[in-house]
C-alpha cells in the first residue's frame, strides 16, 4: 500500500491558526516542499512574497532525497514501462474527456504532440482581466506540492522548474475566468503549463519581476531552456483543483483576520457605547455551548474586562445594577448578540483551514499510478472534481458577509445621531456627544463638516452590493464539455467571489474602526478640550490620557492615533485621505500583527472568564473553547 501524505489537522481553536500566521509572517527560512505538510499560511505567504510583495521573499525547493522523489521517480519509471508494453492509459495515449477515444498506436513523437494538444486545446480565453500574481505563485507552489507526492507521474525536472519560475518571480498571466473547477481548474493551469516549454504564443505571457512579456522572453533572460513535456505530464498538471485551493488558501487568512479584527472591534465598540459585559457572562455560553459562541464570548468577555471600571463597571456580573432613570438596559443586538452571531463563522473557519489543509497536501489529478508491491496499474477517478473547496468558498462568503454586517450594524448604531432616551438632561452629556449625528461634534455646523456621513453612504453600498456576491456557485448545474463533466464545483469563482466580499470587508472594518477612536475621543476627552480642538485650523492627534484606561483593547486607539498619526476629525476633512491607508494597513495584516500579542493573545490567555465560570452552581468547569 502506498503511504500517504501526511495531512494536516486544523481541529485546533482560532488562535492556534492566529498564531502560526503571525509567526509566519517574519519566516524568511526557505519552504522545502516534501520536508513537512504544505500549510495554509505557507501557501499564503508564497502567494504573497514577491519584489513588490506584502511579505519578505521566502525562496521555495523541493526535497530531492525523500520519499515523495523517490515515488515520483518511480511511477514516472513505471509509466514508461506500461507504454512500452502498449498499454492502453487514459490520457496518455487517448484524448481527453469528453473526446477519450482509444488511440494506441501513436510513436514517441505522438505521445510528445498530444502533451501541445492538450495545452494548446485550453489557451481558449479572450482577452480578459488576469488572476492576481499572487493567486498563481500560490497556485504553483500547491501543484508542486500535488506532483511530489508522487502518483502523478511528473518528473522531478518539472516541478523543479515551477519552483524555479516561483524564485525568480516569474509568474504566468493567466486569465481571471474560464475554470469551473470540475475536471480541476483546467484553463488556469494550461497556461502555468505552457510558461514552461516557451512556446512561441502570444497568448502564453508572464509577469517577470512585475514586467509583462512573453514568456520565451523571460525564460531567455534567465537562461531557461523549454522543457518539453513527456507523456501524462500534461495531464498531470493542468487536471487538478491547485488554482482553487491556492486561492481559497488566500481569503481563508484573510477571512481569520476579518474575524478577529470583527470580534475585537466589537468589545471597543461595546466599550465605547457604555455596554454591560453581561452579554457575554459565562453563564450565557454554558447553557447554549456552542464551540465558536463559547469562543467569542470568552475572547470578548476577556477583553472588556480588562477595561477600567470608570469606563465600564463590572458591577452587574455578580448583583443586580442600580437603576438610573436613563440607562438602556440591553443594547441592540449587533452588540448583545455578537457571540451567537459570530458562534458559526468560528466553526466555518476551523473547517475551512482543515479541508484546504487536506486540498493542498493531496493528489486532484487522473489518472493515477498505483505502483504497490501487489498490484500496479493506472487508476481512474475524480480527485480532480473540487467539490469541497466550492462549497467551502460559498460557506466562507456567507462568514464574509455575516462579519460586514455585524461590523456595520454596529458603525451605523454609532452615527445615528442623538438619542432622546438617553441624552434628556446635560448631565446625560457623554452619552449625547457619542450618538452625535456621523459623530461631529455638537457644537459643530453642518457646514463645517459631514464628519462620517459619505463613509456611512459607501458602507451602505458594499452591504448592498455583498447581498448579491454572497449567493451559492457550488450549487450551479451546468452539463459541461459534452454532459462529461455534468456536475461542476465551481471553486475558484466561488473563492473570487468570497476575496471580492473580503476586500470590501477591509473597507468597512476600516472605517469602524476610525469611527469608534473618533467617538472615544469624543465621549472621553473634556468638552473645554474638544472646542479647542475644534478651533484649531488644521485637525490634530489627540493626546487622550483616558486611552490608558481601554486596558488590553488600547493597542487598537494606539494603532490609529499614534502609529498611523490619524487625527480625530473635529473640522472638515478628507476622511479617505485617511481611510484608503488604513485599509491596506488591514489588508496586508498589518494592523493583525501590531494587535496580536497585547491584544489578541493576552486575552486568549486571560482567566477572567473562567473566574465566573468557577462561581456558577451546577455548571462544570469549562475548558478552553476549542481545545
Amino acid at each position: 500500500m502506498i503511504p500517504f501524505p501526511q495531512l494536516v489537522d486544523y481541529r485546533a481553536p482560532l488562535d492556534t491558526l492566529l498564531a502560526e500566521l503571525v509567526a509566519e509572517l517574519s519566516e524568511d527560512q526557505p519552504l522545502v516542499v516534501g520536508e513537512r505538510p504544505l500549510r495554509v499560511v505557507d501557501v499564503y505567504h508564497v502567494g504573497k512574497a514577491a519584489h513588490d510583495g506584502l511579505l519578505p521573499r521566502r525562496s521555495v525547493s523541493i526535497a530531492d532525497d525523500s520519499e515523495g522523489a523517490r515515488r515520483a521517480a518511480a511511477s514516472v519509471a513505471k509509466l514508461n514501462d506500461w507504454l512500452t508494453e502498449h498499454r492502453v492509459i487514459y490520457g496518455v495515449n487517448t484524448g481527453y474527456g469528453g473526446t477519450g477515444v482509444f488511440n494506441k498506436s501513436l510513436d514517441s513523437q505522438g505521445l510528445e504532440r498530444i502533451q501541445q494538444v492538450l495545452i494548446n486545446g485550453l489557451l481558449a480565453s479572450a482577452k480578459q482581466d488576469h488572476l492576481p500574481p499572487e493567486v498563481v505563485r500560490a497556485s504553483m507552489l500547491v501543484r508542486v506540492a500535488s506532483g511530489f507526492v508522487g502518483v502523478s507521474g511528473l518528473r522531478l525536472e518539472v516541478m523543479r522548474r515551477i519552483v524555479q519560475l516561483i524564485n525568480e518571480d516569474v509568474v504566468p498571466v493567466v486569465p481571471m475566468k474560464g475554470s469551473l473547477t470540475a475536471s480541476g481548474d483546467l484553463v488556469p493551469l494550461a497556461y502555468i503549463a505552457a510558461a514552461l516549454d516557451s512556446q512561441d504564443d502570444p497568448r502564453v505571457e508572464v509577469f517577470f519581476r512585475g514586467r509583462r512579456m512573453s514568456a520565451r522572453q523571460a525564460c531567455e533572460q534567465l537562461g531557461l531552456s523549454p522543457i518539453r513535456l513527456a507523456p501524462k505530464e500534461a495531464l498531470a498538471l493542468v487536471n487538478g483543483t491547485s488554482v482553487a485551493a491556492a486561492a481559497g488558501c488566500l481569503v481563508a487568512v484573510g477571512a481569520l483576520n476579518a474575524f478577529y479584527l470583527t470580534a475585537v472591534l466589537t468589545a471597543f465598540a461595546h466599550t465605547v457605547v457604555r455596554g454591560s459585559l453581561q452579554c457575554f457572562h459565562p453563564f450565557i455560553a454554558e447553557v447554549k455551548p456552542h464551540l465558536g459562541q463559547r469562543y467569542a464570548s470568552r475572547l470578548i468577555f476577556n477583553l472588556l474586562h480588562s477595561v477600567d471600571d470608570e469606563l465600564l463597571p463590572k458591577n452587574d456580573l455578580t448583583d443586580f445594577a442600580p437603576a438610573t432613570e436613563h440607562r438602556l438596559w440591553q443594547l441592540t443586538y449587533p452588540f448583545r448578540c455578537a457571540s451567537q452571531h459570530l458562534a458559526p463563522e468560528y466553526d466555518v473557519l476551523m473547517g475551512t483551514f482543515h479541508d484546504l489543509g487536506i486540498e493542498i497536501n493531496s493528489v486532484s489529478d487522473n489518472p493515477l499510478v498505483l505502483n504497490g508491491r501487489d498490484h500496479q496499474l493506472a487508476v481512474s477517478g475524480g480527485n480532480f472534481l473540487g467539490a469541497t473547496i466550492g462549497r467551502d468558498m460559498d460557506k466562507l462568503k456567507v462568514s464574509l458577509h455575516s462579519l460586514a454586517r455585524l461590523a456595520h450594524a454596529q458603525f451605523k448604531y454609532l452615527v445615528r445621531g442623538v438619542d432622546s432616551i438617553v441624552a434628556k438632561t446635560e448631565t446625560q452629556s457623554i452619552q449625547q456627544r457619542v450618538l452625535a449625528t456621523h459623530l461631529i461634534p455638537l457644537s459643530a455646523h453642518p457646514s463645517d463638516s459631514m464628519g462620517f456621513q459619505g463613509v456611512e453612504i459607501y458602507m451602505d453600498a458594499l452591504l448592498s452590493e455583498m447581498n448579491v456576491k454572497v449567493g451559492p456557485h457550488s450549487s450551479t448545474y451546468l452539463a459541461a464539455e459534452k454532459e462529461n463533466q455534468a456536475i461542476v464545483a465551481m471553486g475558484l469563482a466561488a473563492a473570487r467571489a468570497a476575496d471580492d466580499i473580503c476586500r470590501d470587508l477591509n473597507y468597512c472594518l476600516a472605517a469602524h474602526l476610525l469611527a469608534l477612536c473618533q467617538a472615544f475621543d469624543l465621549t472621553t476627552l473634556d468638552p473645554e478640550e474638544i472646542r479647542r480642538y475644534e478651533q484649531a485650523e488644521e485637525n490634530v492627534v489627540p493626546n487622550n490620557a483616558r486611552a490608558e484606561q481601554l486596558g488590553m483593547l488600547r493597542p487598537l486607539y494606539d494603532f490609529v492615533r499614534q502609529q498611523c498619526g490619524i487625527p480625530a476629525m473635529f473640522t472638515s476633512t478628507r476622511l479617505h485621505a485617511y481611510l484608503e491607508p488604513l485599509v491596506q494597513k488591514i489588508e496586508s495584516l498589518e494592523l493583525l500583527r501590531f494587535i496580536h500579542e497585547p491584544t489578541v493573545r493576552r486575552a486568549c490567555e486571560a482567566s477572567y472568564y473562567e473566574q465566573y465560570a468557577h462561581q456558577m452552581p451546577g455548571l462544570s468547569s469549562p475548558e478552553s473553547p476549542g481545545a
